[in-house]
């Protein structure tokens, strides 16, 4: 049986460090819980979990903050396994093309400096 992750976002008013800290103590407490974010920008405190009750969870962050508020709960889709496939068959293709072009390169200055020490000759037999 296979349970889904739901994302509960938050609104909290994240006034200090402490405030995050207590937000975050709070939502670790719940039976569940795999992961808890804040963003400080939105002031949004973000918990994922495994069947994590959001009624209680909203009971236990209001009896320390009393105007918070929940934005969205939604399921975490879990990563498909063709697009993992594809993004590391396209790493490492570009892991190819960046290899292809470093010995590119380096045949270049390679052909470079062969071409250098051949003037560096003529010159010298024109000298002498």
């Amino acid at each position: 049986q296979f349970v889904v992750q739901k994302k509960i976002v938050i609104d909290i008013p994240v006034s200090s460090d402490r405030c995050i800290s207590k937000a975050m103590a709070i939502a670790v407490t719940i039976c569940g819980v795999t992961s808890v974010n804040v963003d400080k920008g939105k002031g949004h405190l973000i918990v994922i979990g495994e069947g994590v009750d959001s009624f209680e969870l909203m009971r236990c962050i209001k009896k320390r903050f009393r105007c918070a508020n929940i934005v969205s709960v939604e399921d975490v889709k879990p990563p498909n396994d063709e697009e993992e496939k594809k993004k590391e068959a396209e790493a490492k293709k570009k892991k190819e093309e960046e290899a292809k072009k470093k010995k590119e390169e380096e045949a270049k200055k390679k052909k470079e400096a062969e071409e250098k020490e051949k003037e560096k000759r003529k010159v010298l037999q024109i000298m002498l």
